[in-house]
């Protein structure tokens, strides 16, 4: 029996070896990127060398997809222009590396549908100043949340509706007031 637990063991010890030669032979980061502009995502696999993420060996990209909420709501008012996409991190995690960008303020910000909905009514109601100032916050991580706060209440009776959609906007002021400043500061 001991000769048994013996090769157990050393089996063990090789498999382990293997592993972490696995490893770091092949280091691996995976994340997340969204374009503030359209929102576009687009996953991203970065292969590196191990333990020196900062030396690279080569970069792959995956399937790109669009957060519904706001995309459709951009495409449905004929809102989505041809650019050259500016990605920003989300989140990206491998070989012991976890990151968090600003790019995940604007991916939370971008898939709620009441900001769709604001978008939408601004678009159909021809609030094209509300509209552009709506957006330019959107696209700024530090102060996308203050368009979230904005359109946390607003549904489709405010769409469909410009007296409600006036209303609306009137009963939030001091939201709309912030979102208002901070276009003024965005980029």
């Amino acid at each position: 029996m001991r000769w048994r637990t013996r090769v157990n063991f050393q089996v063990a010890v090789v498999v382990g070896v293997l592993l972490l030669l696995g490893e770091l032979f092949f280091g691996i980061l995976g994340g997340t990127q969204i374009c503030p502009e359209c929102g576009r995502v687009r996953y991203v696999w970065y292969w590196s060398v191990p333990l020196r993420p900062d030396i690279g060996l080569f970069k792959t990209y995956g399937c790109w997809h669009s957060p519904a909420a706001l995309n459709a709501a951009l495409e449905e008012c004929g809102l989505q222009k041809s650019h050259a996409h500016q990605w920003l991190l989300i989140h990206a995690g491998g070989s012991g590396i976890c990151a968090l960008g600003k790019g995940r303020y604007i991916y939370n910000a971008e898939n709620l549908p009441s900001v769709a909905n604001l978008v939408r009514a601004a678009s159909y109601h021809g609030d094209r100043e509300l509209l552009g100032t709506v957006l330019k916050v959107l696209r700024d991580p530090e102060n996308c949340h203050l368009v979230t706060s904005l359109a946390a209440g607003i549904g489709s009776e405010q769409i469909n509706d410009v007296r409600r959609f006036h209303q609306y906007l009137d009963d939030h002021e001091s939201s709309l007031d912030l979102v208002r400043g901070a276009a003024v500061g965005a980029p």
